[in-house]
């Protein structure tokens, strides 16, 4: 069986195990969509970081692309 399939399987063991307690089984939902929406947030802000860190890079590479041709002219 396949990774899915388990924990599809621990999905509907979860929920038929709470459906006795349906708060219990609310604060469940609401830790995995928080968690999802962290990872999601995380994920997005990595992304950002790397594109500003390669503008960055790029401008600091042509700064000193000027630099070294102002030298090499003297």
């Amino acid at each position: 069986m396949g990774a899915i399939e388990e924990g599809g399987k621990v999905a509907v063991g979860v929920v038929e195990g709470l459906k006795s307690q349906p708060l219990a089984l609310a604060l469940v939902l609401v830790n995995v969509l928080y968690m999802g929406f962290f990872v999601y947030i995380a994920h997005t802000m990595a992304e950002r970081g790397t594109d500003e860190r390669g503008a960055m890079m790029t401008q600091i590479s042509t700064l000193l692309n000027k630099c070294f041709e102002v030298k090499d002219a003297k």
